[in-house]
């Protein structure tokens, strides 16, 4: 049975290449988010790019680079980010300041913004915070599961420092909610969908919705990595493979079908449960998008004003040497914020260029 799929015309999907001898390779860990995981490997799947050693796809023919994307959880992802066994990998930006103090970073490209898919779950006889100071939260701590806590704590009134939370890893407070193991507990998708839609007693008491664009999930890449030979073909070759997945997703008549594609890497979600998920997560679906992000004023303040103070707060950072943040420019910083790469590919990609494929 055929089904037609829009794709970018760059070249046929299924044209499996070997390397060229001078196409350099670069590593990318992607864990379960949608804009991480959902976008590189359905990219894959789709035959845009081939993200194992020695094969290049269409994307990386373009550019003359080998992408190899190494799939995992979002904690092996900061682990082989700061030990170096990766060159790039899905980040938040409340988790790539701490870790640029370990290793320099360069954030390459957001990919999306949370907007309701971190969420504090808990159970039918927590009603209210004061219910809420009984038990205690679980959740990533030090992270971005923590961040939302606090902040949905001080937009409800109360006061974080009143409250429990202990350290346990997303998916494992998706299974022990459902478990009744626990009775609180903050994690995010497709982990928070699942764990809903698996128990429909178990409620959401706040979620990401209440800081709208302070959780913002990018691709950050070390700054040595981006010293390397034809490294700015890395950079090229991540953001066309990322925007020509949302290009996909943004037609009408594909959006269903990738969805379909994404979803046996966030979870073997159906479609329903997929348009829930995608509803909670705002993507940078285009250059502009994402480039306006990275330029805009509301970005440095969030940096400067919420995330570092937070992020010291919890002893994260050294309060006598914070890591410095640049913008648009700026490698002598531990952390900046590089639109080069979206602009490059902004100026060539062409979404008019595109053509119907019949895939059995």
């Amino acid at each position: 049975m055929k089904r037609l799929i829009t794709a970018l015309a760059i070249s046929s999907f299924f044209n499996l290449n070997s390397v060229q001898a001078d196409a350099p390779q670069f590593t990318l860990a992607v864990s379960e988010s949608p804009s991480w995981s959902g976008t590189f490997l359905t990219a894959w799947d789709l035959g845009l790019i081939q993200g194992e050693s020695g094969k290049l796809g269409p994307i990386e023919e373009k550019w003359n680079v080998d992408l190899v994307i190494n799939k995992t959880d979002y904690m092996a992802s900061m682990l082989l980010f700061i030990d170096g066994s990766v060159d790039a990998a899905g980040l938040t930006n409340i988790d790539s300041l701490p870790l640029s103090m370990s290793r320099k970073a360069v954030a390459i490209l957001p990919t999306s913004t949370s907007v309701g898919a971190d969420a504090c779950i808990v159970g039918a006889d927590i009603e209210n915070l004061q219910a809420l100071k009984t038990v205690s939260v679980k959740g990533l701590a030090g992270s971005v599961s923590e961040y939302i806590f606090d902040q949905g704590i001080l937009s409800l009134g109360g006061n974080p420092s009143e409250f429990t939370f202990e350290s346990l890893d997303p998916a494992k407070v998706g299974i022990e909610l459902q478990n009744g193991q626990i009775q609180a507990g903050v994690t995010w998708n497709p982990f928070s969908v699942a764990t809903l839609n698996a128990k429909p007693e178990l409620k959401r008491l706040f979620d990401s919705s209440v800081v709208e664009g302070h959780v913002i999930h990018m691709i950050v890449a070390s700054q040595a990595s981006m010293t390397k030979p034809n490294a700015d073909a890395f950079g090229y070759a991540l953001c066309d493979t990322f925007f020509s997945i949302c290009q996909l997703m943004l037609s009408e008549e594909t959006q269903n079908e990738v969805l379909e594609v994404m979803s046996a890497h966030v979870g073997d979600l159906d479609l329903q449960q997929m348009q829930t998920l995608m509803s909670e997560m705002q993507f940078y679906a285009t250059p502009s998008q994402a480039i306006q992000l990275f330029e805009s004023q509301a970005l440095a303040d969030l940096m400067r004003k919420n995330v570092l103070p937070w992020s010291t707060s919890k002893g994260l950072l050294d309060r006598k040497n914070p890591p410095t943040i640049s913008f648009g420019s700026g490698q002598d910083a531990d952390l900046f914020f590089d639109t080069q790469y979206m602009e490059k590919v902004g100026h060539t990609f062409d979404t008019q260029n595109a053509e119907t494929i019949a895939e059995k």
